[in-house]
């Protein structure tokens, strides 16, 4: 028997029973591994695997980048997300129902394993990736799952000290919502850009916990009729917002390729951002042997060393290069951990908003297989409309602030510009990656 979860708030004080209202059931597939989404941070809730209050949350973020587009402010963006999806004061009007019809199977996505043959015969703990993420990109993607080794190198029978994350595959559930008829234009391209464009648990903008609903997924069953779906429907639903104080669909979208299974389609997005962030000749010099790459060719690290004032000998200055961050216009925070003696210590790279240190800023880039028809998917890469990134601050991690950073520190002709920049000419790090899919990539700009 599916079980039956509602959400809460249910009808709201003084409103019309739920008979009066409109009703929408539909079946959705999670297609990727769902990672998180439970009461204990990264990992599937072991009772209420998909809960309605974190789909609730999802129709939020998505009315806000659609409908909310056309607010003409923050102020009246809230007044009207209130009156459709409530506030602690005032219930929501629109009911969320989960039935859960597959409860999938909950696997780790890796494991720490025995290498005698590691560390010149004396052995290690290597990690090793569930099967259908070895000899993919993936493992890019999952690295916050990973977990840590043990911390007892030389036992081989050791634990790790942090087990690598469980995820849950093959999950099916129906969505059932109820809304009065003033709300349906509201929650349906809440629904539609979800659905598509969105996911459940962690890493969604990664591609993981991606969704198939035939109901709300592009008709055709190819890569023609996706890219025909894709500029009808995208202006329809938000188009570009007067003011960009929050998160708007969509900047650019690109997709690449011909259609796939939901993981090769994921893989391939995935690969794209891992290769221009850390690929041979683009985000690093070659190095001596495949396995053991080349100095980066970013500006990050060097800008460290240099403001915190450690450098290990072997690491020269690099003649031309900049000073500055322009990764963090990809998302924010972002750690540097340096492996070698009098490198400068770990740190963490913060987001700066109305002059005020934050502590996150999602990627404005969203990778993931889009699911059509017939069990496949297409590689997607979505750039949103974000509000613009005023600074940066640099700190230790067990310590405190080291450096502030500004707007020209982040975005600026100067880094397109030195020898062998992955920015390629390009002032801003997001431009310079949508390139880059483009031109070396083999991707397609829609819209």
């Amino acid at each position: 028997m599916p079980r039956k979860i509602e959400s809460c708030p249910r009808a709201p004080r003084g409103a019309a029973p739920w008979k009066d209202y409109e009703k929408l059931t539909c079946t959705v597939k999670v297609v990727t591994p769902l990672f998180g989404g439970g009461v204990e941070a990264g990992a599937p809730d072991p009772v209420t695997l998909i809960r309605p209050s974190s789909i609730r949350g999802h129709l939020r973020f998505w009315w806000r980048a659609t409908r909310g587009a056309h607010a003409r402010d923050a102020e009246s963006l809230s007044k009207r997300e209130v009156e459709i999806w409530g506030s602690t004061e005032n219930p929501s009007p629109v009911q969320v129902t989960v039935e859960l019809v597959e409860p999938g199977k909950r696997v780790p996505c890796a494991k720490y394993v025995w290498d005698k043959n590691a560390r010149g015969g004396n052995g290690a703990h290597r990690l090793r990736w569930e099967d259908r993420f070895r000899n993919t990109r993936l493992a890019y993607a999952l690295f916050p799952f990973q977990g840590q080794p043990p911390k007892e190198k030389d036992n081989p029978d050791a634990a790790p000290e942090v087990y690598p994350a469980e995820m849950a595959t093959d999950v099916c559930f129906r969505l059932i919502i109820r809304y009065p008829g003033s709300c349906e234009q509201d929650v349906r391209a809440a629904l539609t850009a979800w659905l598509n464009f969105g996911g459940l648990g962690a890493r969604t903008r990664r591609g993981c916990g991606s969704l198939y609903c035939a109901e709300f997924a592009p008709p055709r069953g190819d890569v023609d009729g996706l890219k025909q779906w894709l500029t009808a429907t995208l202006p329809s639903l938000a188009g570009q917002p007067p003011n960009i104080e929050w998160p708007v669909l969509a900047k650019k979208v690109l997709v690449g390729g011909n259609a796939t299974d939901a993981l090769g389609a994921w893989a391939r997005a995935i690969d794209v951002l891992q290769r221009f962030r850390q690929g041979v000749n683009v985000g690093r010099n070659p190095g001596r042997t495949p396995s053991r790459p080349g100095r980066s060719c970013w500006p990050e690290p060097e800008t460290v060393r240099k403001v915190t004032g450690r450098r290990h000998g072997k690491h020269r200055p690099i003649a031309g290069q900049p000073q500055g961050t322009p990764r963090a216009a990809l998302g924010l925070p972002i750690v540097f951990h340096f492996k070698d003696h009098h490198d400068p210590p770990d740190t963490e790279l913060d987001p700066v908003f109305s002059g005020e240190p934050a502590k996150r800023m999602a990627s404005p880039l969203i990778l993931k297989p889009l699911a059509i028809a017939g069990g496949r998917a297409v590689p997607l890469i979505l750039c949103l409309w974000t509000p613009k990134l005023e600074g940066a601050e640099l700190r230790e991690i067990e310590g405190g602030p080291l450096w502030s950073f500004q707007r020209d520190d982040i975005v600026d002709a100067k880094f397109g510009k030195y020898p062998n920049s992955p920015m390629a000419g390009h002032a801003d790090a997001v431009e310079a990656f949508l390139a880059f899919a483009k031109d070396k990539k083999g991707f397609e700009e829609v819209l």
